[in-house]
């Protein structure tokens, strides 16, 4: 007749108490993963912007490059070249820079700046040399 008489801490089953314990566990859990993924959307965004940024940047040099040296003006002040950036950018700008490099090279530097709704934004900044043939 022992084996009749069962302890009622043996039962099967959760406590209310392991519930709650189990149930903080999870919404801890969840919490991590929703952050997680709130962080990638925005590293998702930025890297999307910055590539659109940098193909942007690259077209400016190849435009400049593909004209006679003696077309390419040295200037103090930067050029605006907003026009040709892709409406991809939010709130995109971008300067060129014509700089007399030595006397037969002349520096190029397209900056290329956004500044997205959700994040702080960011610049790309490219700088090649075009020399006179000789």
């Amino acid at each position: 007749m022992r084996h009749l008489v069962r302890n009622p801490r043996s039962r099967q089953g959760m406590s209310l108490v392991e519930l709650m314990v189990s149930l903080v566990l999870i919404g801890v859990g969840l919490v991590g993963v929703m952050c997680m993924y709130s962080q990638a959307a925005t590293t998702n965004e930025y890297a999307k912007h910055a590539s659109a940024a940098t193909i942007a940047a690259q077209g400016i040099l190849e435009r400049v490059q593909a004209l006679p040296y003696a077309d390419v003006e040295v200037s103090a002040d930067p050029y605006d070249v907003t026009s040709l950036l892709p409406s991809s950018l939010p709130e995109g700008s971008a300067t060129l820079l014509i700089e007399q490099y030595s006397s037969s090279l002349k520096q190029i530097t397209v900056t290329v700046e956004w500044r997205p709704g959700r994040i702080t934004g960011g610049r790309v900044r490219m700088t090649t040399l075009i020399g006179q043939k000789a």
